[in-house]
């Protein structure tokens, strides 16, 4: 009896350390940067490209005097520095082990807005008030942005009739038929 119970535990242990072994596999990794606009405080998660089509987003709550960030796609970053690159706006911050939330203490009142693009996510944290910052707009969305307005120019350089599609009707019915 108290080898089958071993086995039991073993099994079980192994199970649960599949779980948790499981939970760090689905972190992305992530670098993470703040940059100073003002008063505001910009945190940009710039995750890896690889997860640019999974467009991860965040949403972000002030409870008490934390923010909390929860975030779409869980990341492994180094934050150890992150609170004193915020600045006079942040005391502590902490992501938890399953890298899916992160945790700033706030050294006073603050709004955070939440803006992605792609594979960035930008966290804006700034006293109450304070004008809000341009979205941010990664270098592949602006790549493909500058390219739809390239082909939107070209389309309107271009006179409608030598348009494929533009419904011009041909002179005659055998336009294009080659007969030997």
């Amino acid at each position: 009896m108290p080898r089958a119970a071993s086995h039991i535990g073993f099994v079980s242990g192994l199970a649960l350390a599949c779980c948790l072994g499981s939970a760090t596999l689905a972190q992305s990794p992530a670098d993470v940067r703040v940059e100073r606009n003002g008063a505001t405080a910009r945190i940009i998660l710039d995750y890896d490209d690889s997860v640019g089509d999974a467009r991860p987003t965040a949403s972000a709550a002030v409870e008490y005097s934390v923010l909390l960030v929860d975030l779409s796609e869980a990341m492994e970053a180094d934050i150890s520095s992150l609170a004193e690159e915020i600045g006079d706006l942040a005391a502590r911050a902490r992501l938890d082990a399953d890298g899916a939330t992160l945790r700033i203490a706030l050294t006073g009142p603050a709004e955070a807005r939440i803006s992605s693009s792609y594979d960035l996510v930008a966290i804006d944290i700034a006293p109450p008030g304070t004008p809000a910052l341009a979205p941010m707009i990664s270098p592949r969305e602006q790549a493909e942005q500058a390219a739809a307005l390239r082909a939107a120019e070209l389309a309107a350089s271009t006179p409608a009739a030598t348009r494929p599609g533009s419904g011009r009707i041909p002179d005659r019915p055998d336009h294009g038929i080659h007969k030997d």
